[in-house]
């Protein structure tokens, strides 16, 4: 359609079928078309006052289309016919048209042509929607040119994992992305594998520093930054980054062909290189104006003074910029309140004066805001009514807007704060309770994925709580960081979900039966119960401390102790029936380790007898001293149970319940899964009940025998290979200074050292790490490495990390040996 419009010599003006209906028909009535073409899949959603539609998918022969002759076109456009009028948010609360000419946009694609030198091995990726100016040039340039062009499916942009699949599958060269899209598409695990990308052109807000450096970490392609408004063709300056870059910003570079760049003061002067003015863009390329808004175009679009023609015009931006001694170009910002969100050109003047039709609202302010680095979110201030029905106004902007222009947060004040001479103070207006945006009555989780989903909304939206029923989208979710709740789930859960599933089902309740059904993450063999006769081996993290035990045995430093203190009336017998049920339900509380053709395996007992060792102690110090005793008892490994309980009574209604088991059968995980379970068996047994437990598919031997079998497949030489080579020639000792003797035989002697952290030091810390896309994991990993370095001299730091090893679901709840020492090596330089 877009082809036929210009090879008929007309101009396009693309219609979002996902804007409201009064903005399409503002759009419509703007633009005077003579023609409205459509899908019959989408047609009602047009206005009712929409006229002369054709769909171009059905019904050619009715409107006598197929009979019409396919001669070919006489040109009948010029340099000074319109192209294409693409809609921008308006201050005014009304959307207004650009009318950019055939002579703008054809300078555009020659000097891009010029540029790229695409070619017909070049696969251009087009996923621009086509209401956004991006996409001119992914729809005409690549074909102008005999490249090939890769049409994504509809708001396919917004899935990473559909565009690390689709950039690989096509061997994409070419593709656009928004910074903040961009920052999205490199968290995914599949973007590095998309080796095919020569180039990536980013444009439509700021390029950070911090993203520029992720790029090439992940990338071996060229990154490029293109600036340009809508009221031009496009892009009028570009910047090829450089991947060791000492730069604090990004450039916008140079202007493109036949296209000047202008930076002066208010009265319109130029001003000297490195001092800050207002970016004026003259030269061809700069649009005819706004269809039908004669005192806006005016305003807007100026004669160019700085040129010889009186007929040369050029565009106020209205943004911030600077020339360098170098002849480049910095942007630095805006001089009004125009925002850029996620790509997307907002006047914020359009949402308050939509807010202002609202019968209860008086006075209103909207800002963009930023309290988390990183996560920036319109929030509206209303005067007026004490207690106005959010829901209702949002519904009521929902008519009106399109999505991306709601505020995710309505704040309700007496007055608006105001500076000395009376002017709206925006940095006195106080941040939001972004929990406030939580609409819907407070559902709890009535399950455990829906649980995990909860603790993921909320820490990714900073909410306090989610419930069931919370819309994403309306509580502060939106596109970009639906692909980040994606990607937790996938870590988290191992479930591979796509990102229209959350588009479908925006809430919990919704969403959680899908993330149920879809298919496990990885790719390995499904954890699934082993032949009742099978050998059970032990776990490669058993295998270490049987061998350790081999060479010291009874040696007491892998037993794990904890003990809880118990007040008022105790049942004995229940507790009693509790523990057997506990080592009747995991075969890992009735395991001892065994050597059989020379090989350790673990040989799983029918039954097991813990009997709850009793005694009496008055004398605190008593007590301790047994403790001690109990904690230090050795295990010997081949027998069975590899665990103590001991009820130690200090008086008729209180106890402490004391606990060991040996590691090779738990960890701290298990530790947590045991008191749980206890508590729940002890509940039961007291009521005569049946204690409601998850039931458990596998025991922790079939998990050892998957292990096992993974570990001896074809991709773990490979493994093996990567961390030898990781490893190759790490310090084997870290050089802490020897400020006080040693003894000769190490004395396990230790303490506790508390300290209490300051709030703003941690509120500091995540705000290092969010702007840095990091976690607070990674930042106080980085500290200690640097402490280390300060300490030791040495440059080369390896650090022992553990972690719980339970990615499947179905390990969560059994009891067993999972965790494991993760080797992080770092090089540490000046």
């Amino acid at each position: 359609a877009l082809y036929g419009i210009l090879k008929a010599g007309g101009a396009y003006v693309p219609l979002d079928p996902d804007y409201p209906q009064q903005r399409l028909q503002h759009m419509l009535e703007d633009a005077r078309a003579s023609l409205v073409l459509s899908q019959s899949a989408v047609a009602d959603r047009l206005p009712t006052e929409a006229t002369n539609v054709i769909n171009v998918n059905i019904g050619w022969d009715a409107i006598a289309i197929a009979n019409l002759p396919g001669d070919n076109l006489p040109q009948t456009a010029g340099p000074d016919d319109a192209a294409y009028v693409i809609f921008t948010s308006g201050s005014t609360g009304r959307p207004k048209g650009v009318l950019n000419e055939q002579r703008g946009i054809c300078n555009r694609l020659l000097w891009m042509q010029d540029e790229y030198s695409l070619d017909a091995s070049d696969r251009v990726l087009q996923k621009t929607p086509f209401s956004f100016d991006v996409s001119v040039w992914e729809f005409f340039w690549p074909l102008q040119n005999g490249a090939h062009l890769i049409v994504a499916e509809p708001d396919g942009h917004k899935d990473t994992d559909y565009l690390a699949s689709l950039i690989q599958q096509h061997k994409i060269s070419t593709l656009h992305f928004v910074p903040s899209m961009l920052r999205s598409f490199l968290q995914n695990p599949n973007a590095g594998d998309c080796d095919s990308l020569v180039r990536v052109i980013c444009s439509g807000e700021a390029l950070p520093t911090d993203l520029q450096t992720s790029f090439f970490d992940t990338l071996n392609a060229q990154l490029h930054n293109l600036y340009g408004p809508t009221e031009a063709a496009i892009d009028v300056s570009y910047w090829a980054c450089e991947k060791n870059a000492r730069e604090t910003t990004v450039p916008i570079g140079r202007p493109v062909a036949n296209t000047q760049i202008y930076i002066v003061d208010p009265a319109g002067r130029a001003v000297p290189v490195g001092l800050p003015g207002e970016l004026l863009i003259g030269g061809v390329q700069v649009a005819r104006g706004y269809v039908n808004r004669p005192d806006l175009t005016a305003e807007k679009f100026v004669r160019d003074t700085f040129a010889d023609s009186d007929a040369a015009r050029m565009y106020r931006t209205g943004d911030l910029a600077r020339y360098r001694h170098d002849g480049v170009i910095e942007f630095l910002g805006r001089i009004d309140f125009q925002v850029k969100l996620r790509g997307f050109r907002i006047e914020l003047g359009e949402i308050e004066a939509e807010l202002l039709q609202c019968a209860e609202i008086e006075q209103c302010a909207v800002v963009l805001r930023e309290d988390q680095p990183g996560d920036q979110r319109l929030a509206a201030y209303l005067v007026g009514n004490a207690d106005p029905d959010i829901t209702a106004i949002r519904k009521r902007l929902s008519s009106k807007l399109p999505d991306y222009m709601i505020p995710a947060a309505f704040v309700t004040l007496p007055e608006l704060p105001l500076t000395p001479n009376g002017k709206l103070d925006r940095r006195s207006l106080p941040a939001p309770d972004w929990s406030s945006t939580v609409t819907a009555e407070y559902v709890a989780p009535r399950t455990t994925v829906e649980e995990m989903l909860c603790e993921i909304w909320a820490d990714l939206l900073g909410l306090e709580r989610v419930g069931i029923h919370d819309d994403f989208f309306v509580i502060g979710g939106h596109s970009l960081l639906a692909t980040r709740l994606v990607a937790r789930i996938r870590d988290t859960l191992q479930k591979h979900l796509a990102l229209r599933d959350l588009f479908d089902q925006p809430t919990i309740a919704l969403l959680a039966p899908c993330v149920e059904s879809t298919g496990d993450a990885s790719d390995l063999e499904p954890l699934t119960p082993r032949p009742a006769d099978a050998v059970a081996p032990l776990s490669a993290s058993q295998q270490r401390l049987w061998i350790l035990d081999q060479m010291d045995p009874g040696n007491p430093v892998y037993n794990i102790p904890w003990a809880q203190r118990l007040s008022g009336k105790l049942n004995e017998s229940a507790l009693q029936n509790a523990i057997n049920h506990l080592v009747d339900r995991h075969d890992s509380l009735r395991t001892r380790f065994i050597v059989s053709d020379n090989d350790p395996i673990q040989a799983i007992n029918d039954s097991a007898t813990v009997t709850l060792q009793k005694a009496e102690f008055g004398d605190a110090q008593e007590l301790q001293h047994e403790l001690t005793r109990l904690t230090q008892l050795p295990f010997a490994l081949d027998q069975a149970p590899l665990l103590r309980v001991s009820l130690l009574e200090i008086a008729e209604d209180e106890h402490v319940l004391h606990v060991v088991m040996h590691h090779i059968i738990g960890d701290a995980w298990s530790t947590d899964v045991f008191q749980r379970e206890l508590a729940t068996l002890y509940n039961a047994a007291l009521s005569g009940s049946e204690a409601q437990l998850p039931s458990l598919p596998i025991q922790f031997a079939d998990y050892a025998a998957w292990q096992s079998r993974h570990l001896a497949g074809e991709g773990t030489q490979a493994l093996v290979s990567y961390w030898k080579d990781m490893l190759a020639g790490a310090p084997a000792v870290l050089g802490l200074p020897a400020d006080r003797p040693r003894p000769a035989v190490q004395s396990f002697n230790g303490a506790w050292h508390g300290l209490e952290i300051p709030g703003t030091t941690t509120t500091q810390l995540k705000a290092l790490a969010n702007s840095n896309d990091a976690t607070l994991y990674m930042v106080l990993l980085a500290a200690f490495n640097v402490l280390l370095k300060r300490y030791s001299g040495q440059d080369d730091i390896v650090v022992g990390s553990p972690i719980a090893g339970r990615q499947q679901t179905e390990l969560e709840n059994l009891i067993g040996f999972f965790i494991n020492t993760l080797v992080l090596r770092t090089q540490i330089d000046d």
